[in-house]
């Protein structure tokens, strides 16, 4: 077991390099000890810290003002929130913060602050909702003029294959223009808790049919065995179509982009006697174990460095199932594959 000496100078050490403003406070807000980032950040020498009342300390206003609140009102448990202040030097600076009590025998002897700089990762969001904003706008005249071609192949054409082509067309214009109106209103990250769904019973087997011909194309030219089964058929249930089928193209979408050539996709359809799942399995590398955790994490991407997605479309995928009281889930990953599974319930 480690002695005090040994610890206080362990504290002192890691207090001394972390980047992270982490400061420890006692019951009444007296600071006990603080990382040399914090002290700076507030105008002090690290041999002035100790002893001061976190409602003494300059600068940081927003910050402390949320620190002493939590803690006078404190449960015993973990908190995480969110700070915009100025430090000693002026700069505005935005923070995720996390305020954790230290426990013995029940009794709370300390609370841990610790507040992440993610000012730079905010500016990040903020320029890329810039660009998806004029992307969102820009793309809308193309596909209008696709849907207008569409539309003559169908007046112009006798061909069954053609007519099935121009619907096939139709249908995804269709979604994709959903999509935008989504992004555009800001609700492709949340959990659709606004009211926005419009949900009506729908056959699972049309919903299956539709992916297929909307993703097919895409499979073939990458040269993806695309494959499909609703077994029995006639299976409804309750959703908003649009939001369903947003959330299984992702997921074949997904498959295919992993999927190498000559590989297989699977999207399926079964059904219990109160749920249907559906079912999308690939032949391809699976997912490294110590990235299961992170696969539905917005942004995350296996690879940083691919310019191929951003990484939210398994993000908004669980937020879809979650607004229909479903669920999504990684059900098994492989060397042969990986297999996701969304379960509804029927109507």
């Amino acid at each position: 077991m480690m002695l005090d000496i040994e610890a206080t100078e362990v504290l002192e050490g890691v207090l001394g390099c972390v980047p992270e403003l982490v400061v420890v406070v006692a019951p009444d807000t007296t600071i006990k000890a603080a990382s040399s980032s914090f002290v700076g950040a507030v105008g002090l020498s690290d041999g002035d810290i100790a002893g001061v009342r976190l409602a003494d300390v300059q600068h940081l206003d927003d910050l402390k003002n949320a620190l002493i609140k939590k803690i006078r009102e404190s449960t015993g448990s973990r908190e995480l929130f969110f700070s915009e202040c100025v430090d000693a030097s002026g700069t505005p600076a935005h923070y995720s913060c996390t305020l954790s009590p230290v426990k013995r025998s029940g009794a709370i002897l300390h609370y841990v602050a610790v507040a992440r700089d993610v000012t730079e990762s905010k500016r990040l969001d903020e320029t890329r909702q810039k660009y998806l904003e004029i992307a969102l706008h820009d793309i809308k005249n193309p596909l209008h003029a696709i849907k207008l071609n569409a539309g003559l192949i169908r007046k112009f054409s006798s061909e069954r294959f053609m007519i099935d082509a121009a619907n096939s067309i139709d249908t995804s214009v269709n979604v994709v223009n959903f999509l935008l109106s989504e992004y555009a209103a800001g609700a492709a990250l949340n959990n659709f808790s606004d009211g926005s769904m419009s949900v009506s019973d729908v056959s699972c087997s049309d919903l299956v049919m539709e992916v297929y011909k909307i993703m097919r194309p895409i499979a073939e030219q990458k040269g993806v065995k695309l494959g499909i089964s609703c077994e029995p058929d006639g299976i409804k249930t309750s959703c908003d179509r649009y939001k369903v089928l947003q959330l299984l193209q992702n997921l074949v979408s997904n498959a295919i982009k992993f999927t190498p050539k000559n590989g297989t996709v699977v999207l399926s359809c079964s059904s219990s006697d109160k749920e249907v799942v559906f079912d999308v399995t690939d032949s391809g590398p699976g997912i490294k174990r110590e990235n299961v955790d992170n696969v539905f994490r917005p942004y995350w991407k296996e690879n940083p460095k691919s310019l191929e997605g951003v990484g939210l479309g398994l993000t908004i995928a669980r937020n879809i199932a979650r607004a229909h009281n479903g669920r999504l889930t990684l059900a098994y990953t492989g060397s042969n594959g990986s297999r996701f599974e969304f379960a509804i319930a029927k109507s």
